[in-house]
């Protein structure tokens, strides 16, 4: 989903809703694969990720805890 607030972001959303609200819960991602669905091509090698919680477009309040991330080769 592209941005509508800064053109050069594009953002997967992973989850949304309150299900699985107040239990912890693990995420893994082929983020390459996701830059080929995006993109059409294959990814740069990355400069930087961001992780991000966001509730101000839905007026609501969001809490989160991010643990390890790693990246392994495919």
């Amino acid at each position: 989903m592209k941005s509508r607030k800064a053109g050069t972001v594009t953002f997967v959303v992973v989850r949304s809703g309150d299900q699985g609200l107040g239990q912890w819960t693990g995420e893994a991602r082929d983020v390459a694969d996701d830059y080929r669905t995006l993109f059409g091509e294959p990814p740069p090698d990355p400069r930087a990720i961001a992780l991000s919680i966001d509730a101000n477009d839905t007026q609501s309040t969001a809490h989160t805890l991010f643990g390890r991330i790693a990246f392994m080769a495919s």
